[in-house]
């Protein structure tokens, strides 16, 4: 009995590849604006996946693209990759980089509690219960 070799090959993940569309690239920012990762180092790999994708999709911008956001990429502030954005004609949210305010739970009696437990302990199970 002989076994077959069977040879795999496998390249590298690149998403810009996939992002062939202004409107791609636009939801592209909006979910990753949207994650939970939005750390600097997310933030700015996103961005550089964008520039990629810019040039693959406007090979004759590709240079103009990659010297300009380079530095804006080096310093990753919320208001340099929102320059980078609107070099790319992308659009990003007015309270993008700006720290996000904590809405505090209500105070509601009762909140945690099972539907049995917040009645009333002299509260008849059912109200026609004992008929009078």
């Amino acid at each position: 009995m002989s076994a077959e070799k069977i040879i795999i090959k496998t390249t590298p993940f690149d998403p810009a590849t996939y992002l062939t569309s202004q409107n791609g690239m636009q939801a592209f920012l909006r979910a990753v604006i949207s994650s939970r990762k939005k750390d600097k180092e997310n933030l700015c790999d996103a961005f550089r996946t964008l520039v990629r994708a810019s040039g693959l999709n406007n090979p004759e911008k590709k240079e103009h693209f990659d010297a300009l956001s380079e530095p804006l990429l080096q310093e990753g502030s919320p208001e340099s990759l929102r320059k980078i954005a609107h070099l790319l004609g992308l659009k990003v949210p007015s309270n993008f980089g700006k720290p996000v305010k904590r809405q505090r739970k209500a105070n509601v009696p009762y909140a945690n509690l099972t539907p049995k437990e917040t009645q009333h302990p002299h509260a008849h199970a059912h109200p026609h219960a004992h008929a009078g």
